[in-house]
């Protein structure tokens, strides 16, 4: 309610390249243009003076097809000029008036036992990666501590990870700690061999890239090969 409170406030300052259009409904049902105002106050006394149900829309001027979602807004008003009801895109007003400033999208910490190199699987993804960030503790503690200082919002809670699939690393996804839980690969699985050079290489990023690299590349031929003859198996 706080938030639609700020948002109808804030609809009645006129930012440049917007105007008001002041309409109501006829008998037939289609609107009739009333008038077009340059501030909220002209716009308001012009539908009272319809003495009947008027809507106050802000609309922003020279907009393309493809830039029109988010681009106007309404206040529906009764015959009196009470507010009855409004339209207000809900992922505009969040993005405009919420954000890390509403508890509902605050950043908070959740305690993960996750660790950079830990192979982990995304239940709601479906995919097998590794973490991609602190290596420890201490570390956890400062990445909580900066995002608490600059202002982070509930998406800073996700784990970041690297994701493997079919033979290929796909990429890196921000999971929800939520839905992560420890892989648990069988001895003979071809895949461990890719998550431990995977694994090195993070923990040793200051070494020759080139040739970590080149072990995983190496671990990667070995798992289509492994792949292929446990397939036929």
């Amino acid at each position: 309610m706080e938030v639609q409170l700020k948002a109808v406030e804030d609809f009645k300052t006129l930012e440049p390249g917007f105007i008001y259009e002041v309409e109501t409904t006829e008998r037939n049902g289609e609107l009739e243009l009333l008038e077009f105002a340059n501030n909220y106050e002209n716009a308001y006394q012009s539908g009272l003076l319809s003495e009947d149900e008027f809507e106050i829309r802000k609309e922003k001027l020279l907009v393309s097809d493809d830039q029109e979602e988010g681009s106007w807004e309404t206040i529906y008003f009764d015959a009196n000029g009470k507010i009855r009801d409004t339209y207000l895109p809900e992922d505009v007003i969040w993005d405009k008036y919420a954000s890390n400033e509403h508890f509902t999208k605050r950043y908070y910490y959740v305690q993960t036992p996750f660790f950079l190199g830990d192979v982990v699987y995304d239940l709601g993804y479906g995919e097998y990666g590794i973490v991609m960030a602190n290596a420890d503790k201490e570390e956890k503690r400062k990445t909580d501590e900066f995002l608490k200082k600059w202002g982070a919002d509930e998406s800073d809670i996700e784990v970041r990870i690297c994701t493997f699939s079919d033979g290929e690393w796909t990429g890196h996804l921000h999971a929800s700690p939520y839905y992560l839980e420890y892989a648990h690969l069988e001895d003979n699985d071809p895949r461990k061999d890719i998550f431990n050079s995977a694994k090195y290489l993070m923990h040793h990023g200051k070494a020759d890239v080139s040739t970590l690299w080149w072990e995983v590349e190496r671990a990667k031929e070995k798992y289509d090969y492994e792949q292929e003859n446990w397939n036929e198996e």
